[in-house]
């Protein structure tokens, strides 16, 4: 199987209903896709090139996901809520 038709496989089986509990909503950017449920957020880097970032090895993707887990743990930090479902950013 090549790789096109590998993350073509993922990319179906993560669409389906049945993953995730049941994705709601599926959305694309230039350098992933999102996977939407009624109570989590799923991302799929996708193995891009671009000016700005390369995301070609898995590597690569792995440690950019860290590295987003790790800014929203230290912003969460920095926000209050504001109401349910709805925050504001202190300072």
């Amino acid at each position: 199987m090549t790789a096109h038709a590998e993350l073509a496989a993922k990319l179906a089986f993560l669409r389906a209903s049945e993953a995730f509990d049941g994705v709601r909503e599926v959305i694309e950017t230039h350098m992933s896709w999102v996977f939407l449920t009624d109570r989590h957020a799923f991302k799929l880097k996708k193995p891009v090139r671009l000016p700005f970032v390369d995301y070609r090895t898995l590597e690569r993707r792995r440690q950019s996901c860290g590295d987003e887990l790790r800014l929203g743990r230290s912003d969460r930090l920095l926000r209050k809520p504001a109401r349910r479902g709805h925050y504001r950013t202190t300072g």
